[in-house]
């Protein structure tokens, strides 16, 4: 028993260091996540609008890490926000590259120029199989999009069409497309059927759909 013991003790202080490591790894990853917030909010008072949204977007990067993941993304997600916009309205001009970030479990999707959050949009999901994570491309744009399902054409207006005003393709990195972004079915609610895709509002995808380019990268998570 005693020699068992003795076996066992190298493989427990393996685990007692790898939770050190892990706890250390935490605890600097919210020391790094405070600093990027205090330099944003210190670059946005100082009239420094763009380096407060890449400060703040760093910061949205590292919620991840933390124990409060939503309440450390959505204060990282305003500031860059509130930064964007008062770099916008003093005269910095916004010409991208624009790429989107959708954060799934909370329902969310992020329009980011030139690698900082500027926008905010709540966002619907469909079924599982069509709404995968991972990293994708802007495929195919189609306004005001007929819809295709095992052979049957459900046109614009009609029950079974779900894609509303807009559609964007998304790609896989085989260049197969593999879901979408739409908007809202243009039929009365009551008569709608659930969305397949991811869905925004159709004045949301509306705004975004001009901005995004074929090749544009969306990061689902």
């Amino acid at each position: 028993m005693g020699k068992f013991c003795f076996g066992m003790l190298p493989a427990v202080m393996a685990g007692v260091l790898l939770l050190s490591a892990v706890h250390a790894f935490a605890q600097d990853a919210e020391w790094v996540y405070r600093q990027q917030l205090e330099k944003a909010r210190a670059d946005r008072r100082n009239g420094k609008y763009k380096d407060a949204a890449t400060a703040a977007t760093r910061a949205f990067l590292l919620a991840d890490e933390l124990e409060n993941v939503r309440k450390a993304r959505n204060l990282a997600i305003e500031l860059s926000i509130s930064a964007n916009a008062a770099a916008k309205n003093s005269g910095v001009p916004f010409k991208g590259p624009w790429s989107v970030r959708i954060l799934k479990e909370d329902g969310v999707l992020l329009l980011l120029e030139k690698g900082t959050i500027c926008r905010r949009f709540e966002i619907t999901l469909g079924k599982g199989f069509s709404v995968p994570s991972g990293d994708f491309k802007v495929g195919a744009k189609l306004g005001y999009p007929n819809y295709e399902l095992n052979g049957t054409l459900y046109k614009l207006g009609a029950v079974g069409n779900t894609l509303g005003s807009r559609w964007i393709e998304l790609k896989n990195a085989e260049g197969v497309p593999v879901s979408g972004i739409c908007g809202e079915s243009m039929i009365k609610p009551e008569r709608a059927e659930k969305p397949l895709f991811f869905q925004l509002k159709n004045a949301d995808i509306n705004e975004i759909f001009g901005l995004l380019a074929e090749g544009s990268e969306v990061k689902v998570k």
